[in-house]
């Protein structure tokens, strides 16, 4: 089913996929699909909640070994590899799921570090992390002549990490 969504959404706006698109697609019954997913919406948000897990599992081990820009240059290697589907995720319908669970996520990790800063809370460092690397990323996917995926990684660093890592 994802990858008819896949498919449709490189043809046209998501707005404009309807249920029985989506099942013409992927040759499935129009019942079948609501018993899986319920709306379309519904299965975009499992596509980006399944990309945005693929693409933080690369990136974990490099931020908790505190080598943030190796974690970065991951992440930004993994969205250039996968660009098509990025632009997909990031400038379509799934740009708000993508952000919730990637807040989501972000907040489980900081739970379990201390505050970067005295006087920065933890939650408020993880939301401007957050939106400020999904804000990168869609800039990045949007370009023409987009910058390499290391330099991009640089920026992330700069701009979202290391304002929040500890003193």
């Amino acid at each position: 089913m994802s990858e008819a969504l896949l498919a449709l959404l490189e043809r046209k706006p998501f707005e404009a996929i309807s249920a029985r698109d989506l099942t013409a697609e992927a040759g499935i019954g129009y019942s079948t699909f609501f018993r899986q997913y319920g709306t379309k919406e519904a299965l975009l948000e499992a596509i980006a909640s399944q990309e945005l897990h693929d693409l933080l599992s690369l990136t974990r081990p490099g931020m908790a070994a505190e080598d943030s820009l190796g974690a970065c240059i991951a992440l930004c290697r993994h969205v250039d590899e996968s660009r098509r589907l990025w632009s997909i995720l990031l400038g379509g319908g799934a740009a708000p799921a993508i952000r919730r669970e990637f807040l989501k996520i972000s907040q489980e990790l900081a739970d379990v570090h201390p505050a970067p800063q005295a006087w920065l809370t933890a939650d408020l460092g993880v939301r401007t992390a957050v939106s400020t690397i999904i804000e990168i990323l869609s800039w990045w996917i949007e370009q023409d002549q987009p910058q390499p995926a290391e330099w991009v990684a640089e920026a992330i660093e700069r701009l979202a990490l290391r304002p929040i890592k500890p003193a």
